[in-house]
């Protein structure tokens, strides 16, 4: 059997419509251990807090968090994630290491691109 590209695509947005509706928050962490499909949870989670922006944007989902110089400071940014309002994690990435500081500002955006292919 082949999945046709009519099917394909109803997939992909029946996906991206789901990632809209459900990623609510943005976490970042301070450990570097690889992330595996069954991670449910940061290595070390530091903050955690509502994205500013999720939006669907042709073939993504582009979730975004900004933080401020009052933020998370202290902590160096080694990791993210991003949730839904239950606290499920649905994405878990490493990252170049951010020294958060009281004059550093981060942005981050996480961006879903989701395909179906034929196997």
């Amino acid at each position: 059997m082949v999945v046709v590209n009519f099917a394909k695509n109803d997939i992909k947005d029946a996906v991206l419509d789901r990632l809209e509706a459900n990623l609510t928050d943005i976490a970042v962490g301070d450990d570097n251990t690889t992330p595996v499909e069954g991670n449910t949870a940061l290595g070390n989670q530091t903050l955690s807090e509502t994205a500013f922006a999720v939006n669907r944007g042709g073939d993504n989902v582009a979730v975004q968090m900004f933080l401020d110089v009052t933020e998370n400071n202290g902590n160096s940014i080694k990791e993210t994630g991003t949730k839904d309002v239950s606290g499920n994690l649905y994405s878990h990435s490493l990252t170049n290491v951010i020294a958060k500081n009281s004059s550093t500002e981060v942005f981050i955006e996480v961006k879903f691109v989701p395909t179906v292919t034929n196997t």
